[in-house]
């Protein structure tokens, strides 16, 4: 297998094009992957907050309102952010799938120039 010339170069561009590619494709899915951590981790804090136990009493009507108040604000931001983390978990299986093609490409690519070193050498000999 002989090397047109400019085969070389196209496919090189090719592979520096795939390389950019890929990076950007890893960094959205790292971007997506590292938002759906910090929204766990926020859901795992608010786990326990403003849960009063089932029957508790609580002998001062101000503190029962307060804690009532702080039961209530955090299960608003509970549904909010798992409603952020609904959309976060799309942005993962989104990008998921672009990254993984872009790597394919990049791979392909490289075993392409590869072939193609191999075979111009061979021709050279």
């Amino acid at each position: 297998m002989t090397r047109r010339p400019g085969t070389g170069a196209k496919l090189d561009t090719l592979l520096l094009l795939a390389r950019l590619e890929r990076a950007r494709a890893m960094a959205g899915l790292g971007h997506a992957m590292r938002a759906r951590a910090n929204l766990r981790a926020s859901l795992d804090a608010l786990a326990d907050a403003g849960q009063l136990a089932p029957g508790a009493q609580i002998p001062d009507p101000a503190l029962m309102q307060a804690a009532l108040r702080h039961q209530h604000w955090a299960e608003g931001q509970r549904r909010m952010l798992n409603l952020r983390l609904a959309r976060v978990e799309a942005d993962c299986a989104r990008e998921r799938p672009i990254a993984a093609r872009a790597h394919g490409r990049v791979s392909v690519l490289e075993r392409l120039v590869a072939q193609s070193v191999k075979a111009s050498r061979t021709t050279r000999d």
